[in-house]
């Protein structure tokens, strides 16, 4: 069976996508750092997420090309 089939049908994916580290860091040049304007948020998201979103889609793409299900 396809890797992205058992991923997609155990739902492991869903728990996968909320995997993300945001850091925060400080803007260069501020002169005061008490305002939010001063610091820049930095979103990870974990690795394997985004292998398994590009498998899907390219999984789902194929499945709509071979039934034709857009005309």
């Amino acid at each position: 069976m396809d890797v992205a089939k058992v991923y997609f049908i155990i739902g492991y994916y869903l728990r996968l996508g909320r995997a993300i580290i945001t850091f925060i860091l400080y803007k260069e040049g501020k002169a005061d750092y008490l305002f939010l304007g001063s610091y820049r948020p930095i979103a990870l998201e974990n690795t394997l997420s985004k292998i398994l979103k590009r498998v899907i889609a390219d999984y789902m793409v194929d499945i709509v090309e071979e039934y034709a299900l857009l005309l």
